[in-house]
């Protein structure tokens, strides 16, 4: 899988666990994606997002205190 520096692994990974499967589910939602495939392609950057995908996702990781989100961990 190729990774580009329009993934959101780095900020993923600075999660706390128990923060997980809430930033997943908020993403997922912001970004109107159902499958698991397609978050985790938006996550490693194989999907670029656009720029309103781009600031919903960094202002999801801001409520949790997250600011150097995106490329590789």
């Amino acid at each position: 899988m190729c990774e580009t520096n329009w993934g959101f692994d780095r900020g993923f990974k600075q999660l706390r666990l128990c923060d997980v499967e809430a930033v997943r589910s908020e993403i997922m939602s912001a970004l109107k994606i159902a499958t698991n495939m397609s978050f985790l392609r938006r996550k490693s950057g194989v999907i670029e997002p656009k720029i309103s995908e781009a600031k919903a996702i960094e202002a999801i990781f801001a409520k949790r205190g997250i600011t150097d989100i995106w490329g590789a961990a």
